[in-house]
């Protein structure tokens, strides 16, 4: 099996033995991996050395983030000034807000969802505080109508970005064939890519056959994909070093920046 946004580790590593399952692999990054690009786009790219992160501590997407986001953002030499947590159902972030502000930190990593993010950002202008705020693939545009202009200038990390130029020879494809623009434009990307990923397997394999495929799956090395080029990483069935489309919020929506991948080992 073959997931497209399946984005939870144990999909292909079996969290018992750490070991990967031998018939499942990813096409996208996963969630901890968000948490890494998150760090090192503000530090490297962003500029930033003290930074603070508030997550959700009844969730695995947020701590799998988070842990990742504060081991290399330290592993890179920045400072984590302030580590502040909530359970989920919370509404009210200003004593964490406080913490932050207070801490001197110049942006708030927010590995959470998209309702959570929203309060925290509009209750941050309210306090008089605008720091720079990065968050993962919990985005949606509907955070808008909570957080409304708070919202400007925030950094998010995402699979793809529906206004990538990239992607139009595909969106101009699908409508040609199905005589409609695709409403899934993620997963069509990823459904598209998945196909002729398989494909090239079964070439290189020289047969059909289920144990044969999965060795040619397990050993791609550098091919080259509509979005992306492929390796798979075989101690995990991810592939390797992927790049994560990085979005600003800005004029209402959320604008594609660039792709970006990480070069840390932390």
């Amino acid at each position: 099996q073959i997931g497209s946004f399946p984005t939870n580790p144990a999909v292909t590593v079996d969290p018992a033995t750490g070991q990967a399952r031998p018939y499942s692999f990813r096409i996208c990054f996963t969630d901890p991996y968000q948490g890494k690009v998150m760090a090192e786009y503000l530090f490297n790219k962003l500029g930033v050395k003290k930074a603070a992160i508030i997550r959700d501590v009844g969730s695995d997407y947020s701590e799998g983030l988070s842990e990742y986001f504060v081991k290399t953002f330290e592993g890179l030499g920045g400072t984590v000034a302030a580590n502040e947590a909530f359970r989920g159902g919370d509404v009210d972030f200003r004593a964490q807000l406080t913490n932050m502000k207070n801490s001197g930190a110049e942006a708030v990593a927010m590995p959470l969802l998209y309702k959570e993010m929203a309060l925290i950002m509009k209750q941050a202008a309210e306090l008089g505080w605008k720091p720079i705020f990065i968050g993962g693939d919990g985005y949606s545009a509907n955070m808008h109508e909570i957080a409304g202009d708070a919202m400007v200038g925030s950094y998010w990390v995402y699979h793809l970005s529906f206004d990538d130029p990239m992607l139009e020879p595909l969106k101009a494809k699908f409508e040609k064939r199905f005589g409609a623009a695709p409403t899934e434009v993620v997963n069509t990307v990823a459904a598209y890519d998945i196909i002729y990923w398989i494909a090239d397997a079964i070439k290189r394999a020289g047969k059909a056959e289920g144990e044969a495929v999965r060795d040619a799956i397990e050993d791609t090395k550098d091919l080259k994909l509509f979005h992306f080029t492929l390796t798979v990483d075989k101690a995990t069935h991810n592939p390797l070093n992927k790049p994560a489309a990085i979005l600003q919020f800005k004029d209402g929506s959320a604008k594609f920046l660039e792709m970006y991948a990480p070069q840390s080992e932390f």
